[in-house]
């Protein structure tokens, strides 16, 4: 009997000291500064985030027209799965509100942010049933989430599964909407054609047409007014009309093959030259395409001067530095670089040279960039972007569709498409002359490979 007493009295202090403790954890819990609700136009993931009388829509606070929350507190539905003050831990009810939830076409990012019965879908809180089968001959629901309506190009989206099929949700620029984007077109589907509109001629006689610059200097639109102007000139003894005399035998009537060649799609100027510029026997300026010429007669040829320069070490000695401004080559400092004739600090080696040079010890003793990339990863530090690629020792923008090379496709941001065999970013081209724009007509012929020669760099330091 005396066992049974100590028994009962032990199990009420017991009780007595965890209903104490309890007390103390929620006086603990109650004094925790809540985390700041955001206010209008402010990002949110679910109702729950906003301040009181906001809503949160496309992930945006937004003014509703009754407040979520109203219905937190002592006598009113304390939210998802109980009765006000449910949520509270150890202590009387409405000490620790339910959360607000969503309504009807709110964000969530998971069911539990939404009212009852609503379902979590697309970030979306959506009205509909989805019966479940645990525990009884099946997995998964009776019927399937209701299928939601996708946008068109051009409607507001958050997420690419927003679109319909073979859109995705491109990067939008309303002001106060971060987040919210619209649906378009991820993938052109058009193929790069390596052509490019540089073609000034596909025959010689296409050279034969008044450049541009030509119409401005004689203020002139045709052959037939520079004809008209030459009516009572004799260009055999010009005088002072030498200059037009000559266009009008470069361009005009007088033109033929025998006037220009077209090599590799570009016009070449044929005839011996006595003078420099435009007068007789002179040079041309310009192509019809208004590429500029070396308007110079060197040798009874219109081409320009030969590189003049050192042509030894030694006479680099008190000569300027080429590629360093300001500073000039002490006694036995540099060397005369047969390339452009200049003179250049010398290396001893590759610590001598900037970052991506190398020092020919061999031949020049100069600096000469490397080869470029080996791989992405060099590309990737370099140009400061993941999605770059190293593609034969140049480093490019890697991509999986045409979005990832524009940053937008309206208003004249689209002028690149994805190479789909190299995954990399690259100008669509040209397909016909007709895609050629411009003044000047011009030709869509093949891209020439870029040239890539020697590069040399003084030493930084030896």
């Amino acid at each position: 009997m005396r066992s049974s007493s100590l028994y009962s009295f032990l199990g009420i202090a017991l009780c007595v000291g965890a209903s104490l403790a309890g007390c103390s954890g929620d006086d603990d819990d109650d004094s925790t500064t809540p985390p700041k609700a955001s206010a209008e136009g402010e990002s949110c993931q679910s109702t729950a985030n906003c301040a009181s009388g906001l809503a949160c829509v496309d992930l945006v606070c937004v003014k509703s027209g009754n407040s979520a929350g109203g219905n937190a507190g002592g006598g009113g539905s304390g939210g998802k799965g109980g009765s006000a003050g449910s949520t509270s831990r150890g202590g009387s009810a409405g000490t620790t509100p339910a959360p607000v939830l969503g309504s009807e076409g709110e964000s969530c990012t998971k069911r539990a942010d939404c009212e009852t019965d609503l379902h979590c879908y697309n970030l979306r809180c959506t009205a509909g049933e989805s019966v479940g089968m645990a525990g009884g001959g099946g997995m998964g629901p009776d019927e399937p989430p209701p299928v939601p309506v996708l946008g068109q190009v051009g409607e507001t989206c958050v997420l690419p599964s927003d679109c319909m099929s073979g859109l995705t949700c491109l990067p939008g620029s309303l002001p106060g909407q971060q987040g919210v984007g619209v649906c378009g077109t991820a993938n052109t589907g058009i193929t790069p054609t390596g052509k490019s509109c540089i073609g000034e001629c596909e025959e010689a006689s296409d050279c034969c047409q008044l450049p541009p610059a030509m119409l401005t200097q004689f203020a002139v639109k045709s052959c037939a007014d520079i004809e008209l102007m030459l009516a009572a000139v004799d260009c055999d003894d010009p005088g002072a009309s030498a200059g037009l005399c000559f266009v009008q035998a470069t361009y005009c009537d007088d033109c033929d093959d025998s006037t220009w060649a077209c090599d590799d799609n570009l016009c070449r100027y044929r005839p011996d030259c006595s003078a420099d510029g435009l007068t007789t026997e002179g040079c041309p300026t310009h192509t019809r395409a208004d590429r500029a010429l070396v308007a110079t007669c060197i040798d009874n040829e219109c081409a320009a001067a030969p590189i003049t320069g050192c042509m030894a070490d030694d006479e680099c000695d008190t000569t300027a530095v080429s590629d360093d401004t300001g500073d000039v080559c002490s006694p036995g400092e540099c060397t005369c670089y047969e390339g452009d004739a200049k003179c250049y600090r010398k290396c001893s080696n590759d610590l001598d040279c900037a970052v991506g040079y190398t020092c020919d010890t061999d031949e020049t003793h100069l600096c000469i960039k490397g080869d470029g990339c080996v791989d992405d990863v060099f590309c990737q530090q370099t140009l400061g972007d993941i999605n770059a690629v190293c593609d034969a020792g140049t480093c490019l923008l890697g991509c999986s569709t045409d979005q990832d090379c524009n940053a937008t496709f309206a208003n004249g941001g689209f002028t690149k498409i994805c190479n789909q065999q190299k995954h990399v970013c690259e100008s669509f081209g040209c397909r016909s002359d007709a895609d050629c724009g411009g003044t000047v007509h011009m030709f869509c012929v093949d891209t020439p490979e870029a040239s890539t020669g020697t590069l040399v760099h003084s030493a930084i330091t030896d």
